[in-house]
């Protein structure tokens, strides 16, 4: 598995813990719901840009990232 596919796994988990929708995932990280499917199949890698924006509505960026847990989530 890459580590593209990885991360857009995590990514989708995070998504379905905070109850988003692709689409308001995708507004909340800039993006349209096509890059933020992209994301989550592993097509393409999401950038710092947009792991900080979706992170300020509670993404553990850290597990998107690692697939370790911040601490306290």
């Amino acid at each position: 598995m890459s580590t593209s596919s990885t991360v857009g796994i995590r990514l989708k988990a995070e998504r379905i813990l905070l109850n988003m929708s692709q689409q308001e995932m995708a507004v909340r990280g800039g993006v349209s719901k096509r890059t933020q499917i992209s994301f989550e199949t592993g097509r393409t890698s999401p950038n710092a840009e947009y792991l900080g924006r979706v992170a300020q509505h509670g993404v553990d960026v850290l597990f998107v990232v690692t697939g370790i847990r911040s601490k306290g989530v």
